[in-house]
């Protein structure tokens, strides 16, 4: 036994043939390419159960938390957030003048309350910046 087993399966001709031509144009056989083809669809299956299984751990643990009073309201959550970020940039005072601290803490603050994220656009960065800075 050679240790490969022979897959026989039906394609429309349209597809066999648009198939056959594209590996092909790779320089490759089309054994390979069907090779190559399952070995991702097994990576892809087995790491999607992976997460899966990652993330039903990670919601059993925190329904375990939260019947155990392990838990907090969103509020409570950012007030605490918010508390840590200040004593964070408050700790930073020794390092910088409180006046940047400061502008620092009024910049962030304006960022959380413009709204909601937008996208951010690589290129039209590039674009601008190219044009205000030459290239």
């Amino acid at each position: 036994m050679s240790g490969k087993i022979v897959v026989t399966m039906k394609l429309a001709p349209e597809l066999h043939d648009m198939f056959i031509a594209e590996a092909a144009a790779d320089g490759r056989l089309p054994a390979e390419v069907l090779h190559d083809l399952i070995r991702d669809y097994v990576d892809r299956r087995r790491q999607a159960r992976d997460y899966d299984d990652f993330l039903r751990r990670k919601v059993e643990r925190g329904r375990m938390d939260w019947d155990a009073g392990r838990h907090v309201s969103n509020d409570e959550a950012e007030a605490e957030a918010a508390a840590r970020r200040e004593r964070l940039l408050r700790g930073m005072a020794g390092a910088a003048d409180t006046a940047d601290v400061d502008a620092l803490m009024n910049a962030l603050h304006a960022g959380e309350c413009s709204g909601e994220p937008r996208p951010w656009d690589h290129e039209a960065f590039l674009a601008r910046m190219t044009a205000r800075y030459g290239g």
